[in-house]
């Protein structure tokens, strides 16, 4: 006779935000992952301009400020993508 399969063990926990997102006790939620992912666009087109005004200096890489204004860019972009995924999901729901 075959012997039965043994039950499968629970996994690590879930992670409670996204990676790269700085999390805290306040944030709960969609909404509070939103604020923080806002957060981290602000930080993160900071970080950019200050890279470039380093850069006009002479203070900083040109290679340093490249990836942080792609940094920047692409944190605008995905901001931008959950936007508009979260509106065509509000404007379907509206329309049901």
């Amino acid at each position: 006779m075959i012997p039965p399969i043994p039950p499968i063990p629970p996994g690590p926990p879930a992670p409670s935000t996204a990676p790269g997102v700085a999390s805290s006790s306040s944030t709960t939620g969609f909404s509070g992952l939103l604020g923080s992912a806002v957060g981290a666009l602000s930080s993160s087109q900071a970080a950019a301009q200050t890279a470039s005004l380093g850069v006009a200096a002479g203070t900083e890489s040109l290679s340093n400020y490249m990836i942080t204004a792609t940094q920047a860019e692409m944190t605008a972009e995905l901001t931008v993508a959950v936007r508009n995924a979260a509106m065509t999901s509000l404007n379907q729901i509206l329309n049901i």
